[in-house]
């Protein structure tokens, strides 16, 4: 058993050291994060929770990055030490069938020191954790161009590889940043899956219930017309519990294209509807919105067809949000829109 007083005290220590080192000269960003990663190491990655904003937010008007040091012990939290105690979305059941919870997040853009890591990705892995979801699925443009430092990629996914098994990451690159994803390929952890592929690609992430989720995307390597990011979705995979596809493009509002027809990377209500799957994670539109269509088909009254949604960018300067996705086995998903609060920077824009 921990010794609590212990850990309070260390915990008190981290403050006061945190205000010492804002204070004191070139340093301060070292001695901040050896000092916070050693309390976390301590205590485990459920106190990483909530001291995460107070190690990272100052290190966003400064520099945006952490030393090297830093983001290897944060991969470390993510491999090692004891398990988390709340219960993630994938241990649910709703009538008896499998329960699981995923949070959608697209567009971040992260391009320091405008939108750094350090300063706004705990804002959604909090939001994770609150919502207490298995699964984050981000539909592209994490980074907002491929100049983007390499230690600004390292600590984004350090802070993923901190949340451990318990929360799966699917990411599709979009066409900001497709170039950055190419090369992080060995260095991604293993709670991270990235879609690749230029043709599309399919990958199974297991939850930390045994949960298995089918995960399809086509990365946005040719940003035109004439790339259908939803072209030639799958069948569902045999295996899996769920299958969820991503895409990030344009849905057409007309699909004979009226003033439409020149825009990059579109997505048809024939895509949409046809896809046999249980949800369409969109990204590329900084709102929140539901592109569900009727399944294709001369019925009178047809099925919809799987839910597809934007999830909204979860900081802009309109209406900021993510959306919580549940799916439960034989029940259509169900969509709820989060708003990011007062808590985002709503000055920023694209």
């Amino acid at each position: 058993m921990r010794d609590e007083s212990r850990l309070s005290t260390s915990r008190q220590s981290m403050a006061a050291q945190i205000q010492l080192a804002m204070a004191t000269g070139p340093c301060w960003e070292r001695r901040l994060w050896t000092t916070a990663t050693h309390v976390v190491a301590e205590s485990g990655r459920d106190d990483a929770f909530r001291i995460r904003r107070q190690i990272a937010a100052p290190l966003a008007p400064r520099s945006g990055t952490a030393p090297a040091a830093c983001r290897q012990q944060l991969r470390m939290m993510g491999s090692a030490g004891g398990a988390r105690t709340d219960a993630r979305g994938a241990a649910g059941t709703a009538g008896g069938g499998r329960t699981v919870r995923a949070l959608h997040s697209a567009d971040l853009h992260f391009d320091p020191p405008r939108r750094s890591v350090a300063e706004l990705l705990p804002l959604v892995l909090d939001t994770a954790r609150e919502r207490q979801v298995a699964l984050l699925l981000l539909a592209g443009d994490i980074f907002d161009h491929g100049r983007v430092g390499e230690e600004e990629v390292e600590l984004f996914l350090a802070l993923l590889a901190a949340e451990g098994p318990d929360l799966q990451v699917a990411l599709l690159p979009g066409n900001h940043d497709v170039s950055i994803f190419q090369g992080v390929s060995r260095s991604v952890p293993p709670n991270v899956t990235v879609l690749n592929r230029e043709d599309g690609e399919m990958k199974e992430v297991e939850l930390s219930d045994g949960a298995k989720v089918a995960v399809w995307g086509k990365p946005v390597y040719n940003h035109t017309p004439s790339f259908h990011p939803l072209g030639d979705i799958p069948e569902r995979p045999e295996g899996c519990d769920f299958f969820v596809v991503m895409g990030h493009g344009l849905v057409l509002d007309d699909d004979a294209g009226g003033d439409f027809n020149n825009r990059s990377s579109p997505i048809v209500s024939t895509e949409l509807g046809g896809a046999d799957c249980d949800y369409i994670a969109l990204g590329h539109v900084h709102i929140f919105r539901d592109c569900t269509v009727p399944r294709p088909g001369e019925e009178a009254e047809p099925e919809p067809g799987p839910p597809a949604f934007y999830c909204g960018a979860p900081w802009d300067i309109g209406k900021p949000s993510v959306a919580l996705v549940e799916l439960t086995e034989g029940q259509r998903a169900t969509v709820e829109k989060l708003p990011m609060g007062p808590e985002a920077p709503a000055f920023l824009n694209y």
